[in-house]
């Protein structure tokens, strides 16, 4: 499920930091390059005192219409991302109830970056791009162009495309990361409206909607939710996390960030998890294509993480008691398979908890999305050890394997025995950004480790 982060993490359109107002102005390219000067002079000193950090570099300014933004970022995704890759996660957060039937996901992405881009910051091209035709609100371009500045000063500290790309293969890696950046530019954008705005032209009093990758509600409302909150999780929790780095160790522990990221979305939204290196698992998941026989192919292998976990248990079930049971996640994978036949699909989801009594409540929780989802299952069996339902010719199998949790859906009856058995161990190995590899040639721990 690679595309809905990738374009994204993918370097180019890292923000919309914009507010909507009714006293907004259209600028000409003039206006905008001949600001290119008072910027270099005037904000980028600013920035670099705001964030305690020199510019080691000149940054170039470049002017681009919406038109142009759009097909940079199509050649960002389409650079990042395959076809094949595009319509796994197209069938996958299908399935999981994410996204409407018949979503084109490199549409709905580009659309939204299309219409509310304003600037952005590009590391590979070491490159500030200012949108000529954005209808920025009076007073606010200075701070949109204080936020991409701070990108411009971690890539010249720390190497942004490097950062990113660390983590891929691991999109909730990739969101932990987004946030340290996203949150680390807010935090100077809103300290910069404090300090240098006229007073009338800094930010709202409520500017949850300034920090937001879209420029308010009604934008948002326009994107399937899932995508929504993926883009929007940086700036929100991201601005979170960087407050409490701040709180804790002040702008050097911003600066370790950096260098020591979080490594999931879990240590973002609960600060004291990355302070006590309270660290995940990647959950690797066997290829089942054997099992499940001839025709049949992994469409794609991905962490979903306790981000994405949440809003796909609060979309099929409600999200009363959430938070509380997947507190203790440690990990988890999400896999689709396609078959021989058009509709043919497996659906695999497996997690590793805190303790084994967190991963039976969460297997409570995951029986009921199961049974929510798919009224007309019925149960089959039902054990201390799992539960197993039958739809038709296709089995929903959920089983709990001390503190791991695996769900096998969809399954073909006549494969059901071999593939069960291959699942019953988990693997795991813990997540890192120094050296990152492959599914494929991971090295596997011990079972059970």
């Amino acid at each position: 499920m690679k595309p809905w982060i990738r374009i994204c993490a993918s370097a180019a359109v890292l923000t919309a930091a914009l507010l909507l107002a009714p006293d907004t102005h259209a600028q000409s390219p003039g206006s905008i390059q001949n600001r290119a000067e008072s910027i270099k002079n005037e904000i980028m000193p600013r920035v670099s005192e705001l964030r305690g950090l020199e510019f080691t570099g000149d940054v170039k300014i470049k002017v681009v219409s919406h038109k142009e933004v759009r097909a940079y970022a199509g050649k960002a995704y389409d650079e990042e991302v395959t076809p094949d890759e595009a319509l796994a996660a197209e069938r996958i957060l299908t399935y999981m109830g994410l996204l409407a039937p018949g979503t084109d996901l490199r549409e709905t992405l580009l659309a939204a970056h299309e219409q509310q881009v304003s600037g952005f910051y590009d590391p590979k091209e070491k490159t500030l791009y200012l949108v000529v035709d954005s209808q920025t609100p009076r007073g606010v371009e200075p701070m949109t162009i204080a936020h991409e500045l701070t990108h411009a000063l971690q890539d010249q500290h720390y190497d942004l495309d490097r950062l990113i790309k660390c983590a891929k293969g691991n999109d909730d890696l990739g969101l932990a990361i987004m946030s340290v950046a996203e949150g680390d530019a807010v935090d100077v954008m809103m300290r910069y409206a404090a300090k240098f705005q006229p007073r009338g032209q800094g930010p709202p009093m409520d500017f949850a909607p300034f920090i937001a990758f879209s420029t308010g509600s009604e934008s948002l409302a326009s994107l399937p939710m899932f995508v929504a909150q993926n883009l929007t999780f940086p700036y929100k929790y991201g601005s979170r996390f960087v407050a409490e780095l701040i709180k804790t160790g002040g702008v050097k522990a911003v600066d370790a960030a950096f260098v020591t990221p979080p490594l999931s979305t879990e240590q973002v939204m609960n600060f004291r998890k990355f302070a006590g290196k309270d660290e995940p698992y990647i959950v690797d998941l066997p290829d089942l294509s054997p099992e499940l026989g001839k025709g049949w192919r992994q469409l794609d292998q991905m962490p979903l993480g306790q981000f994405n976990l949440g809003l796909y248990l609060a979309n099929s079930i409600g999200s009363w008691g959430i938070d509380e049971v997947i507190e203790p996640w440690k990990g988890d994978s999400v896999a689709g398979y396609s078959g021989p036949a058009p509709d043919d699909f497996v659906f695999v989801y497996c997690s590793t908890w805190d303790s084994e009594s967190a991963a039976a409540k969460f297997a409570g929780m995951y029986r009921r999305l199961i049974e929510t989802r798919f009224p007309d299952a019925e149960v089959r069996t039902d054990t201390v050890r799992g539960v197993t339902w039958r739809r038709g010719q296709l089995l929903y199998c959920l089983r709990t394997l001390g503190a791991d949790v695996v769900s096998v859906e969809n399954l073909p009856i006549g494969a059901a025995a071999e593939v069960m058995a291959r699942t019953g161990t988990v693997r795991k190995a813990p997540v890192t950004v120094a050296h990152p590899t492959p599914d494929a040639v991971r090295t596997r721990p011990t079972d059970g480790d």
